[in-house]
């Protein structure tokens, strides 16, 4: 039975199809696309088919900055270290209806004259 998950691009290949590209990635060809779409890598126009370049992997790498994490809020503690848990949100109020608000509608009949 074959494999359904693509196997990597061998990373010392000089350019990429879009498909290989997001495999580096671990994304779909979509993804390359919408890179490509916005700007933000650029293929290689002299081919027929997209191609894109090593370099323009090396670059994205090199221009993406490392995920660390968002800083807790000041008065609040992390559930996971076992402190108080986090604030509780407001209970909202829960208003009554009315009688008139319980009274279906009346339409508005065209009258003719």
């Amino acid at each position: 039975m074959p494999s359904t998950v693509p196997s990597l691009p061998n990373p010392e290949r000089v350019v990429f199809t879009p498909q290989e590209f997001a495999t580096l990635f671990g994304r779909s060809k979509t993804w390359t696309y919408r890179l490509i779409y916005a700007g933000v890598i650029h293929p290689l126009k002299s081919t027929p088919t997209l191609m894109i370049p090593r370099s323009e992997v090396e670059r994205l790498l090199a221009d993406t900055a490392v995920y660390e994490g968002k800083p807790l809020e000041q008065g609040r503690t992390s559930n996971r270290s076992g402190g108080e848990a986090q604030q509780a949100a407001p209970e909202k109020k829960l208003k009554r209806k009315t009688e008139t608000q319980n009274q279906p509608q009346k339409i508005n009949e065209p009258t003719i004259k």
